[in-house]
């Protein structure tokens, strides 16, 4: 084969050679700009998964802040209640204390009267000698110890029996109660526990006056 058949043929091959390669390059191209596009999209792709990472990590902090301020408040509530709890104990254990105080006083005053009453039924016998029981019991008691019953029984007796319409609102039962207890104790009488236990008597009487008088006067002995 001449020399000049050679260089065509070469040249012919050369040229394949090159439209291959030309080919394999566009095919390159395509493969990479797809590849650029993809990688595009994978990091828009990335761009938004991590936007909805962040909004929900700012919801998650959001809620855990709304849940510490509710326990906060609830928190709050629950040691008001305590307190509010304690408070009522505390009031309620006052108002017993206060009532057995009065009872017993009561009771010890009582005692001495149906003591009295008593010695005047074994007394009967000697009722012809008196002009009457006053006579009695003064000859027996002695005028001074008379007059001081005699004044005791009026003032924590006789002038504190009360109906229930003679009390028709808050204020007159607290007058009333308040005369009645100062009468009871006298020197000893404390006017914040009067008023707890009145408060007390009327919370529980709930508008019923004739039942607040009563739960009084019972306190009383009376």
């Amino acid at each position: 084969m001449c020399t000049k058949t050679l260089c065509r043929m070469n040249k012919a091959e050369l040229y394949e050679i090159c439209q291959k390669q030309s080919k394999l390059l566009d095919s390159l191209n395509v493969v990479n700009t797809h590849t650029i596009l993809k990688y595009s999209e994978l990091q828009k792709e990335n761009k938004d998964l991590h936007n909805k990472i962040l909004e929900k990590s700012t919801k998650i902090n959001e809620l855990e802040k709304q849940e510490e301020e509710e326990m906060e408040v609830n928190q709050s509530i629950y040691d008001s209640l305590m307190r509010d709890k304690k408070l009522l104990e505390k009031e309620n254990s006052d108002y017993h204390t206060l009532e057995l105080e009065l009872r017993n006083n009561n009771k010890f005053k009582l005692n001495k009267i149906k003591k009295l009453e008593e010695e005047i039924e074994e007394w009967k016998d000697e009722k012809d000698d008196y002009d009457d029981v006053e006579d009695f019991m003064r000859s027996n008691m002695g005028t001074s110890e008379f007059e001081k019953l005699e004044s005791w029984w009026e003032s924590n007796v006789a002038e504190s029996v009360v109906t229930e319409a003679e009390v028709n609102s808050d204020e007159e039962f607290e007058e009333y109660a308040v005369t009645v207890l100062q009468k009871a104790f006298g020197e000893d009488f404390d006017e914040a526990k009067s008023k707890k236990v009145i408060d007390g008597i009327l919370s529980k009487a709930d508008g019923d006056y004739g039942t607040a008088v009563g739960m009084l006067t019972s306190s009383l002995g009376q």
